[in-house]
């Protein structure tokens, strides 16, 4: 979305969610320290920084959404889910949180997956031996 003036750069979150409370987010997938979930926290405060006040300013509310690269699923993304569940009827809100943390997790465990897999490409048929 580019309907927020930032004070300096392009900057801009990923998606807005037209729910009851408009909700923009911006998602990243951060490496991890060596304490888990420290790298995602990190990475919430700084996209908070970045976007909350441009956000605020249109009355929206912005939740960032910070995965780390081994699967860990940082608590803000957590929190993002449960506020888009919120705006649908109860009946469907349990299985609207599964479905999208189901999917969350696949997303991360594809790319661990590809990571695997293009080193192990390169070491084997690009690199000499």
């Amino acid at each position: 979305p580019t309907c927020y003036a930032y004070e300096e750069g392009r900057k801009r979150p990923d998606i807005l969610f037209a729910t009851f409370r408009t909700i923009a987010t911006d998602v990243t997938i951060v490496k991890p320290h060596e304490k888990p979930g420290e790298a995602a926290k990190e990475a919430d405060e700084k996209k908070r920084k970045e976007h909350r006040a441009a956000v605020e300013r249109h009355q929206h509310v912005f939740i960032p959404g910070a995965c780390e690269a081994y699967g860990l699923i940082g608590p803000s993304m957590v929190t993002l889910v449960k506020e888009l569940a919120n705006d649908l009827p109860i009946s469907t809100q349990f299985i609207f949180k599964r479905t999208m943390m189901n999917a969350i997790a696949s997303i991360l465990a594809r790319s661990r997956a590809s990571g695997i897999y293009g080193t192990r490409y390169r070491r084997d048929n690009i690199m000499p031996h």
